[in-house]
């Protein structure tokens, strides 16, 4: 897991084909603009694991 500081306004590339950017933060909130190819499936943490009963949500080794 590769865990990036990232602030509002700038983005992170994931390939050629995926773009994530940090549109905006207010307290814990952050608001993001994903561009994927439509094949793709965005879904946030919540609706997948409705989705996937059986599958535990991917945590990250350290916090930062």
């Amino acid at each position: 897991m590769l865990i990036v500081k990232v602030k509002e306004g700038n983005s992170v590339y994931l390939g050629d084909d995926i773009v994530v950017h940090i549109d905006e933060v207010s307290g814990r909130v952050v608001k993001l603009a994903v561009v994927a190819p439509d094949d793709v499936r965005i879904l946030r943490q919540k609706i997948y694991l409705e989705n996937h009963p059986d599958e535990r949500p991917i945590e990250p080794r350290r916090r930062y």
